[in-house]
């Protein structure tokens, strides 16, 4: 029997150098006690210098907290359609 676990869109905005960069993400971090999106976000802009979907998606999962996942949009699209995750 498989899980069912809520999937979180985010949408994440923020300016580097005068330039906006905007990505969306899928994840699952309000189900996680200890660390939520906006934290990581946050947590992650002060340490990254590679502002990239995929960055934070590692970033996340670097915590290795049990049971968490975070995917890049392109990504989490590729696995809707090949029917390994139905969508949120």
């Amino acid at each position: 029997m498989s899980k069912t676990v809520n999937v979180c869109e985010t949408e994440v905005r923020f300016k580097v150098r005068k330039s906006l960069i905007r990505f969306k993400i899928y994840h699952n971090l309000p189900e996680v006690q200890g660390m939520n999106i906006e934290g990581a976000i946050d947590n992650w802009l002060a340490r990254t210098e590679n502002f990239t979907a995929q960055s934070l998606c590692d970033y996340i999962l670097s915590k290795e907290i049990c049971d968490v996942f975070a995917l890049p949009e392109r990504e989490f699209n590729r696995l809707k359609k090949d029917g390994k995750i139905r969508k949120p």
